[in-house]
Formats: structure tokens, sequence, C-alpha cells
């Protein structure tokens, strides 16, 4: 019978063995808001190390001093693999950090900084052109990988602290959405069309994927507003694959009328026909 002192004995020179091979470098990782650019403090920053098999974890971790730093243990991946480092943390009251940030790669840097954000996730808000009435063509981004984003300094006229990204539609030629920035939690921008407004700033309501939208935390909103057929808002009447959609901008009474004639125009041999013009049918004033 193997008694325990000697099991666990066996057991950690197997795992010494295991991770003999490794080789391993420091990194020092600072966390910061991504809004004022301060650094977070006290925060726990973890590195996975991507054990063999992830039957063991060699993972390293450590809190962050008063400048949004620490300095952890991090490992060299010597042969080609699957499994690379990365960082992560989760501070209260902070989304993820932004997703490429994360990776330490095979040869990981000396230094790495993560931005976190708070919530709300970001959102877009089209705009259109005061007193415009009729057919907009937008094109949406769909599924698109948090790495492949821009930062929000990227977008022009952020100012820290805005989740809200404004998009001016062209009246006259499609109009194609600028993805949101990677702000740790951001949705697919599909799944984020959340506002509308006139370009004096007059808020125009936008009815979006069978439903009313509104900015987070309630987009939908919880209760949808009240309507009638004279009702101005921005009515999605056709959206097509790859992200295509077409909004009526005016009554819903005309927004019926062009849903109409856009459909009398499609191909109804096509399956997807009814998918791709959303039910403004039944669509009446409460």
């Amino acid at each position: 019978m193997i008694k325990y002192g000697e099991l666990h004995t066996e057991i950690q020179g197997n795992l010494d063995n295991l991770f003999a091979h490794r080789s391993y470098t420091k990194v020092e990782i600072q966390v910061l808001d991504g809004d004022t650019l301060e650094p977070i403090r006290g925060a726990e920053v973890f590195v996975n190390n991507c054990a063999p098999g992830n039957l063991f974890r060699d993972d390293s971790s450590g809190v962050t001093d008063r400048e949004g730093k620490v300095t952890l243990r991090v490992v060299r991946i010597s042969t080609p693999s699957d499994y690379l480092p990365s960082a992560d943390v989760h501070p209260e009251r902070y989304m993820p950090p932004v997703a490429d940030e994360t990776p330490l790669g095979a040869d990981p840097p000396p230094f790495r900084v993560l931005h976190l954000y708070r919530p709300p996730r970001p959102y877009h808000v089209l705009e259109v052109p005061v007193g415009f009435e009729g057919l907009l063509e937008i094109r949406i981004p769909h599924f698109v990988y948090a790495n492949g984003r821009p930062t929000p300094r990227d977008w022009p006229d952020w100012r820290p602290g805005e989740r809200e990204f404004v998009t001016r539609l062209d009246t006259t030629a499609l109009t194609e959405l600028r993805l949101l920035p990677d702000m740790g939690l951001t949705p697919q921008d599909h799944m984020a069309i959340c506002g509308a407004r006139f370009s004096d700033g007059t808020p125009l309501l936008i009815w979006h994927r069978s439903q009313f939208r509104a900015p987070p935390p309630q987009a939908p909103p919880a209760t949808q507003p009240a309507f009638d057929n004279s009702t101005i808002a921005m009515w999605e009447v056709r959206r097509r694959a790859r992200g295509y959609y077409c909004f009526w901008v005016g009554t819903l009474r005309r927004a019926h009328a062009e849903q109409d004639r856009l459909y009398e125009q499609s191909d109804k041999s096509d399956p997807l026909v009814n998918y791709y013009f959303p039910k403004l049918q039944g669509l009446e004033a409460r």
C-alpha cells in the first residue's frame, strides 16, 4: 500500500518532470482604465501558461501596484503549438480586457498593457439628415472577431467615457457601418444598432430586428413605445445576406407601402424571401 506522503511525493515529482523542459521569462503587465488611461491598482492579473493537455495548471498571478503594474512568470513556447500563453484580469465594475491585448505569444514581450473599460457596452447610433424621408441602404458587419476591431481612439471625435458611436448615413449611396471598437464586451455589430437620431440631435425611433431598439442597458426597452400609422421612425423593411439592410425613414404607413413594393420586386422562388422581409406586415397601431 502506498502511503499518502509517498503518493504526494510521487505526484509532485511527476509534475516537476512535466514542466522541467519548459523555459520562462518575466513580463511586466500594466492594467489601465481605457477611458482615463489611469492605472488600476489592486487588480489581480492571471497568466495562463498553457500546461500540456491542460490537465495541470502552470499559471502565475499577482496584484497590481499603485502604477497598475505587476511582473509575472510567462512560459516561452519553443515548438509549434495551438496553445499560447495569455493574460487576464477581472477587477470589479470593469468589463474584460481588450481581446487583442491578452495573447502573449510564443515569445512573450517584456511589457504588456491591458486596457479595461467600464460598462455599458458600446453601441451604434445611426444619424439621418434633418428632414430626410426615404429609403436608406446600410451594410452592417456580421460576426467580427474581437481582435479584428479598432480601438475607441481610432473613431473620429470619440471622447473618453462615450459608449455611443455615431455613423452619419449617406442618403444617396450604401453606407458601410464602421466596426465598433473592442472595449471588452463588444457585441456583434448587427446586434448593437441601438439608436437613431436626426442630424440636429432630435431622437428618432428605430425598428430593427422586429422591435424598437434603445441604448444599453435596455436594448430593446422593457416597454415598447406607443405608435400609430403616422409615427415617424426608421423602419427596417428589408434585409439581405452579408449584413445588407434597408430602412425606411418616415411614417409606418409609408414603410408598409415601401416594403410591399420591394417584396413585389423580389425573387419569390428564393426560400429565404420571407426572412429578407421582417414582419412589418401585422405591425399595426396599438
